[in-house]
């Protein structure tokens, strides 16, 4: 028996009835560096490069880090 009380929709559906953010891909893709039909090895890729590149351990930029890991 489940005690933890996830809050259900009229549909008793999760979720709670909150509505979903709009989310900008193009912005996503942009950061990453990549094309829209990107493969998910190629976005890989590039998240890792971007990642080490703007690591704050690493001298990098945070903000610009913080993006990257979003996307």
């Amino acid at each position: 028996m489940f005690f933890g009380g996830f809050p259900f929709d009229a549909a008793g559906m999760g979720g709670g009835g909150m509505p979903r953010k709009e989310i900008d891909n193009e912005t996503l893709y942009r950061n990453l560096g990549v094309e829209k039909t990107a493969t998910q090895d190629e976005i890989k890729k590039s998240f890792k490069k971007l990642a080490i590149k703007h690591h704050p351990d690493k001298g990098g930029d945070q903000e610009k880090f913080k993006e990257i890991c979003k996307a």
